[in-house]
């Protein structure tokens, strides 16, 4: 049997609460190779970063998650994994790349002092070499700087320099360039080719902007209502969508809602909203059935998965 480096089924995350619980996402399943690159795409709110947040239980101390499903990593299930094993895996394994960079940053912290927390065995000159690989020139004198002393986009190189200094084998990026501008972002788009070319890890893109995904992805998962309601090669999925959600986002569909396509439900989270499809109030191919039925993942051929009854 084939391992993969990281193994995902059934993965349902759900907010815990005295009344009821609130479900994030549901039956989440994919796999990941070594030196792969895949895509998550999706509007706000569709689940994608607490997906990424659940391969290592990295969760908001504010809130009280619940998880199942199975998560396995280099053949190890995370779920079983004590706090002090996923502390390491961490590490050592899988790195972020948060959204917001400068506010994932300490502020009372110099970016030296944060570097040393990064990886505790490696030296200065490790720091330095790691800021110049993400594209900054003089490392040393940003290691004295504190974070609000950085633009955007060298907080977003520091991050991922701090990423990078584990040497790790899957890397997670969340929306790693919504926060700078057009030109920056070919720069850290192309830097991040590079580094995944020369190390061959594997990365998980978290994104909505389709020119990212063409740039970085092997393959693509669209998210909506916390469900993938289709997977497939990337080239291939953003040229010939199948399901309704994919085609209006990739604009080879208009939108036909009146309030238009990104419009909010907000509360109606995966299977706590009405009964049945989700995207069935925005759907120009929504059937009775759809209103009171969820549709499974079916096997559309070629690689491709869609969820939905009416996607031919």
């Amino acid at each position: 049997m084939e391992q993969y480096l990281l193994e995902v089924q059934g993965l349902t995350l759900s907010l815990s609460s005295p009344q009821k619980p609130t479900k994030i996402f549901e039956d989440i399943s994919f796999h990941l190779d070594a030196g792969q690159a895949l895509i998550l795409l999706g509007e706000s709110g569709s689940g994608k970063t607490l997906l990424t947040r659940s391969l290592t239980r990295l969760f908001p101390a504010v809130h009280s998650f619940r998880i199942s499903g199975e998560i396995m990593y280099r053949g190890r299930q995370v779920l079983e994994l004590t706090e002090e094993e996923l502390r390491i895996l961490r590490q050592r394994e899988i790195r972020y790349i948060f959204q917001e960079p400068i506010r994932a940053l300490n502020p009372t912290s110099r970016i030296g002092e944060q570097m040393s927390l990064a990886a505790e065995e490696k030296e200065q000159t490790a720091w330095e070499e790691a800021l110049r690989c993400a594209g900054i020139p003089d490392p040393a004198s940003v290691l004295r700087l504190f974070p609000h002393q950085l633009s955007m986009g060298m907080a977003q190189r520091v991050m991922l320099s701090m990423a990078l200094l584990a040497n790790p084998s899957l890397l997670i990026a969340d929306e790693p360039t919504s926060s700078v501008d057009r030109a920056l972002r070919r720069q850290i788009l192309k830097l991040l080719q590079d580094i995944q070319k020369s190390s061959g890890m594997a990365m998980i893109v978290v994104t909505h902007d389709l020119d990212v995904a063409r740039a970085m992805g092997d393959r693509v998962l669209v998210m909506l209502g916390g469900r993938i309601v289709e997977a497939g090669q990337v080239e291939e999925l953003l040229r010939a969508p199948l399901h309704p959600y994919a085609r209006q986002l990739t604009g080879a569909e208009p939108a036909t809602s009146p309030v238009g396509l990104f419009a909010s439900r907000t509360g109606d989270i995966a299977a706590d909203g009405p009964p049945g499809c989700f995207f069935a109030p925005r759907c120009p191919k929504v059937r009775e059935l759809c209103w009171t039925s969820v549709p499974e993942s079916v096997n559309a051929g070629n690689g491709r998965e869609v969820r939905c009854f009416f996607w031919k």
